[in-house]
């Protein structure tokens, strides 16, 4: 009896040998449904054809599907005059003077001047929020956002903070640019109008806007 039984595994073992595997590529396939596909993870735009030229923050003054202009703040140095009259060296003994040998620091005084820049967009510009946004629930109250939602707003992965849109750009928006050009043009040809924006990252709004800068209503900024 125990050798009919083991006769009998035999040939089981034998049939299940001879039965045909599953091809590799389904087996393959299989393992992959779990995961998710890379381009779901979103790609991020292909910035190789420009030429990194500087990271800039300022405040919008207007922007629209084309362009934004930025209002930039630079510190600018103003030579100062306080020169009175002439110290007479019998009366001053005790007053200090310049010694010619000593590093002598200019009599300055530091002002703020604003100029504004309108930067075209490229097909690849994105615009981006430092942080998310508040989501406000049918109650008008804040809500949290979802796992998936938040997964979502951060593509693509590359790209500092969370999706926002041209719209966003309202005027007295404070805003950290970084300015791309064509890496074309050659370095002694370029100028202001080569300038394109690379990504606008939003930071705030500016709760005291220059008079200049009308505030908008959400999406007038599209002019």
């Amino acid at each position: 009896m125990r050798r009919f039984v083991q006769i009998g595994f035999g040939l089981a073992f034998g049939l299940t040998a001879l039965m045909p595997s599953a091809p590799a590529d389904d087996q393959k396939s299989a393992s992959l449904t779990t995961k998710p596909a890379t381009s779901e993870k979103g790609t991020a735009p292909d910035f190789s054809s420009y030429k990194y030229v500087m990271t800039v923050w300022g405040e919008v003054v207007k922007s629209n599907e084309s362009n934004v202009t930025l209002r930039v703040y630079w510190e600018t140095v103003v030579q100062t005059s306080n020169r009175g009259a002439r110290p007479t060296l019998y009366s001053n003994v005790n007053r200090n003077h310049y010694n010619p040998y000593t590093i002598r620091r200019p009599n300055v005084q530091v002002k703020t001047e604003h100029h504004d820049y309108t930067i075209p967009y490229v097909p690849e510009s994105l615009v981006r929020t430092k942080t998310l946004p508040k989501k406000l629930g049918l109650d008008g109250k804040s809500v949290p956002y979802t796992d998936a939602e938040i997964d979502a707003l951060k593509v693509p992965y590359s790209a500092v903070g969370y999706q926002a849109s041209k719209s966003d750009l309202t005027p007295g928006t404070v805003v950290q640019v970084s300015v791309i050009r064509d890496k074309t043009i050659p370095a002694a040809s370029v100028k202001d109008s080569d300038m394109r924006v690379k990504y606008a990252v939003i930071w705030g709004h500016d709760p005291n806007p220059s008079k200049d800068i009308t505030p908008s209503s959400p999406g007038s900024a599209k002019q």
